[in-house]
């Protein structure tokens, strides 16, 4: 029997096989582990259906695929580059939006007459803007002005999170409110910015995922942002170190090709549904999935009302249930290659296992949050 406190391993068996395969291969060819790379693929498929599909589990019940995710790991483990090798394909959309801005901005500037812009102001064509799956850094103002410009979602990827906990508000001598903003886009809720002689920002339906990796002595800074839950919200994965070895492996150009088809064929799917309507698609849980997400939700709960679980865990725990709906929606879309008529029950099933997973590494993160600097000295010299 399985320990119930031992660190888990991430669930490849969630994705398709040609995915399977590129995760292997990129954690061997770089020594890695394959926990960074599955959770950056993940992250990456959130991003990629955005605002195209919610998953409502009953009346007034309602989940966007929106994650806020965390690596964490020493330096020289690899961490950054296997989280990259996760995103390819967010950073191959990126390029290509970049190529048709520039032909685009070609055009403009040669006739802005007869530039044929979806945009005017006054009658006049509006020049094109980048258009965005994608940002490294961005201020929260910046921020909501690229989810107003780029309506299905984008990705906020800081290579060292603590920058981003930097400049929330906890740093400004409690003058600031970017941490509160960053609470009602976790939620997708609607998001207004009130700007100082400029028009206000409003965006009804947000869709920001946040992903980034942190070093494992740093954790301590973060835990220091613990006010309205803003650490409970995020999803950790904290694998243990691998031996470092000589490896001689490659990633084939079949694993990556097939990987990229995979997930640009979703996203083609994604991006011709959105063009034709102007809603959120709603899928519902079948009749079985419910009920598979019931038993589940009772058992959660049981082990919330348990006196003995560790006080620090609650606040994840609970968002822990909307992470499971959130986790279903993203694996039955990838199941339908793109669409999603129902959840089904093997899509509940894959989102439990995903659940197990961050559980476990939630443990293991707020565990080493709450140690003591003491503590942490014996484990290191150990």
């Amino acid at each position: 029997m399985e320990e119930p406190n031992k660190l888990k391993l991430f669930p490849i068996e969630i994705f398709p096989p040609v995915v399977q395969q590129y995760i292997r291969e990129v954690s061997q060819s770089m020594n890695c582990p394959p926990d960074y790379v599955a959770a950056a693929i993940l992250i990456s498929v959130a991003v990629i259906i955005g605002n195209s599909h919610v998953a409502v589990v009953k009346k007034g019940w309602i989940e966007k695929c929106i994650l806020y995710l965390i690596a964490i790991g020493l330096t020289g483990k690899k961490k950054t580059p296997a989280m990259r090798k996760g995103m390819e394909i967010l950073i191959e959309i990126q390029k290509k939006l970049k190529v048709n801005y520039e032909s685009e901005k070609q055009q403009y500037d040669l006739n802005p007459q007869e530039y044929k812009a979806e945009a005017t102001e006054q009658g006049k064509p509006v020049p094109p803007k980048l258009k965005q799956i994608l940002t490294t850094d961005a201020t929260i103002e910046a921020l909501a002005q690229l989810l107003l410009e780029n309506p299905n979602g984008i990705l906020l990827f800081r290579e060292e999170i603590i920058a981003l906990i930097k400049a929330l508000n906890q740093y400004k001598g409690g003058r600031g409110d970017e941490l509160e903003k960053y609470l009602i886009l976790y939620n997708g809720l609607q998001l207004i910015i009130n700007r100082v002689s400029k028009p206000p920002i409003q965006i009804d339906n947000p869709f920001l995922c946040i992903f980034g990796g942190i070093q494992d002595d740093l954790l301590s800074r973060f835990s220091r942002i613990d006010e309205n839950g803003f650490k409970d919200r995020f999803l950790f994965v904290f694998p243990d170190p691998i031996r470092l070895e000589h490896t001689d492996d490659e990633i084939s150009d079949q694993a990556l090709e097939n990987y990229l088809k995979f997930m640009q064929s979703i996203h083609d799917c994604i991006k011709e549904q959105s063009a034709s309507k102007k809603i959120l698609k709603e899928v519902k849980f079948s009749k079985d999935a419910y009920g598979r997400w019931a038993v589940w939700h009772k058992e959660h709960i049981d082990e919330m009302n348990d006196p003995w679980i560790p006080y620090y865990l609650l606040g994840a725990w609970i968002k822990i249930e909307a992470y499971l709906i959130r986790f279903s929606l993203i694996c039955e879309i990838m199941r339908g290659n793109g669409t999603a008529t129902e959840i089904s029950p093997e899509s509940v099933e894959s989102a439990i296992k995903l659940v197990d997973y961050f559980k476990s590494h939630a443990r293991k993160t707020y565990d080493s949050m709450n140690s003591s600097s003491s503590d942490k000295s014996v484990i290191k010299a150990v």
